[in-house]
């Protein structure tokens, strides 16, 4: 390998997922030295180091390139809806945000097992054409590992093969298109409890200014939301139905935000909508020294210098 050129020695590593790259570096002094010389690689282990050693223990290294893993840092936003996407979905290495791998069905996980059974595939022959996420379950008294799997791309794959169940499916695909789509309860109740235990947050590189972020919150939207929740039907609430309470009123428009991770850069334009600060805005605030009052707070606007009072938001 090392008589070829360069370039050529650099793309044959993109393509190598990191489980065959950790065995090249171990065969010689000289491949150990080509491989850390790569700037995908060495930013990898620079910034990204948790989530290699975590894509190790979930035994997912060898699905993935280092040209897909390093791709993925240098893309922000959520690939389902555009929001700045701070997780890392492993079973399809792609960015995702908090809300989209709450609530949306291609997030769904299962185990592999139920979701073979429930698709038409073969344990024996279909299960290593899927991303297998070996995960422990900490529910029990005990340590169980759990095997899972993403249910959609198990249906992708159903379809594909064209099980006979992928045949029912497009027969009744055909007869209820015009009818509006709704959840199946099988992906509600078996997606649930595993959304998350395929997801790792993940970093973004920016290339340009060659830094890294990992998202800022909200805390206006966080007091706003949380403080406005609906009262629990039995008057005592726990902490996790205050959580799905506050995330319960996601039809009000910004009600995700609760959970929302910005760029930094993003966060001026998402002050203009932010909940509490509009609130914060209808409030006239006293300015005092001393206990005596001297005034009436105001902002200056950074875009235009211009100083804006408070009383000319009342007016509009």
């Amino acid at each position: 390998m090392i008589l070829l050129p360069l370039e050529i020695i650099r793309m044959i590593l993109l393509d190598l997922d990191m489980l065959s790259l950790s065995h090249l570096r171990s065969v010689n002094k000289t491949t150990k030295q080509i491989i850390d010389s790569l700037p995908e690689y060495h930013l990898l282990h620079t910034h990204a180091a948790d989530i290699l050693r975590l894509l190790d223990l979930t035994q997912c290294t060898h699905h993935f390139s280092l040209g897909q893993l390093y791709q993925e840092p240098r893309h922000p936003r959520c690939r389902t809806c555009g929001d700045f996407g701070p997780f890392l979905y492993i079973p399809t290495c792609s960015c995702s945000c908090f809300a989209c791998r709450r609530t949306h069905r291609q997030y769904c996980m299962a185990p592999i097992e139920a979701v073979f059974q429930r698709y038409g595939l073969s344990l024996d022959n279909d299960w290593h054409r899927l991303p297998v996420i070996r995960t422990l379950d900490f529910t029990g008294w005990a340590y169980q590992e759990k095997m899972l799997v993403s249910m959609a791309q198990a249906k992708a794959l159903a379809l594909q093969l064209n099980t006979p169940r992928a045949g029912r499916w497009r027969a009744r695909r055909r007869r209820d298109r015009s009818r509006t789509p709704s959840p199946s309860r099988y992906s509600e109740y078996w997606g649930s409890p595993w959304r998350l235990s395929a997801t790792v947050a993940f970093p973004y590189y920016d290339p340009v200014s060659r830094s890294v972020e990992t998202g800022v919150y909200c805390l206006g939207c966080l007091k706003y939301w949380e403080h406005t929740k609906p009262t629990t039907q039995s008057g005592v609430s726990t902490a996790l139905e205050d959580y799905n309470e506050a995330w319960g009123t996601t039809r009000a428009p910004g009600s995700k935000d609760i959970d929302r991770a910005f760029l930094v850069q993003d966060m001026p334009e998402h002050f203009h909508d932010c909940p509490d600060v509009s609130r914060s805005r209808r409030r006239v605030r006293i300015a005092r020294r001393f206990g005596l009052p001297v005034g009436t707070t105001f902002r200056i606007s950074a875009e235009s210098e211009a100083v804006v009072r408070r009383s000319n938001w009342l007016k509009k």
